[in-house]
């Protein structure tokens, strides 16, 4: 499989997860969290690991290191999925083409 696809999967799961915790914040209408914790959660770091490794196994796609790519990608899915930061979320195919892409257009050199 592609690292696109990989991604692309990668990023619906965090999606999904983004979406399902804000759903349960506001069904029970808590306050959301003022601050991180000092030290991340398990699942978080776990959730880092993964995603480092899936661009570990595609090192030489990605022009920054595995665990730097990990991190902006999850930020970019957060970013784009949560309801309080965007008015309509980005699809899982909108954040990797963001990521992997940018919005820069290309020339004909490029496009070759």
């Amino acid at each position: 499989m592609e690292l696109r696809d990989k991604l692309i999967e990668a990023v619906e799961i965090i999606q999904r997860r983004v979406s399902a915790i804000w759903q349960l914040i506001a069904i029970m209408q808590l306050a959301t969290p003022i601050h991180r914790p000092s030290n991340p959660p398990a699942e978080d770091l776990r959730l880092r690991a993964l995603l480092a490794g899936l661009f570990e196994r595609h090192r030489d796609e990605v022009r920054v290191p595995p665990e730097q790519a990990a991190r902006l990608l999850r930020a970019l899915a957060f970013a784009g999925t949560h309801p309080r930061m965007i008015d309509q979320p980005l699809t899982a195919h909108e954040v990797v083409s963001l990521f992997m892409d940018g919005l820069r257009a290309r020339s004909d050199e490029e496009n070759t």
